[in-house]
């Protein structure tokens, strides 16, 4: 009886680490977005607006003379990244892509541009160029944003 105790428990341990195992989803929100950048950064004023229904997304101010709209394309979630490990999970991240034609924030060009969702269903997300790029540093090509109601 003890043994079949034993072996009971060691299943049902084993159930809940591999049922902890999976990955999470951060997905894309609609909404009013900021660049997370220092004051008097070259993208300093840089807002982004989501539009999920609408699928189109829009860059304007910094270093940007005019707005910028872009066609907000799904990739199929098996292509979303993991991000954000933790003890035994990590999180799928949400990637939509903005058209092929390069953005042109001055200094920084994205050649490919898409977004992606920022760890957990949290609220931010990054500018990026897909698939990934990253520069010589090891950093990834883009720009993160926050909500813009985020503190200031």
């Amino acid at each position: 009886m003890r043994r079949h105790l034993i072996l009971i428990g060691a299943l049902l341990a084993s159930l809940l680490l591999v049922g902890g195992c999976g990955a999470q989803q951060s997905l894309l929100r609609s909404g009013d977005f900021r660049a997370q950048v220092d004051p008097g950064a070259e993208l300093a004023g840089l807002t982004m607006t989501v539009d999920r229904d609408a699928k189109r997304v829009t860059l304007s101010g910094g270093p940007l003379s005019a707005s910028i709209s872009r066609t907000l394309t799904e990739v199929a979630d098996e292509d979303w990244p993991k991000r954000c490990p933790m003890n035994m999970r990590s999180s799928l991240n949400e990637v939509a892509t903005l058209g092929d034609a390069p953005i042109d924030l001055g200094s920084l060009v994205i050649p490919r541009p898409a977004l992606m969702a920022d760890c957990y269903d949290g609220p931010h997300v990054v500018l990026m160029s897909w698939p990934e790029q990253v520069d010589s540093d090891g950093r990834r090509v883009g720009v993160a944003f926050e909500p813009s109601t985020a503190g200031p």
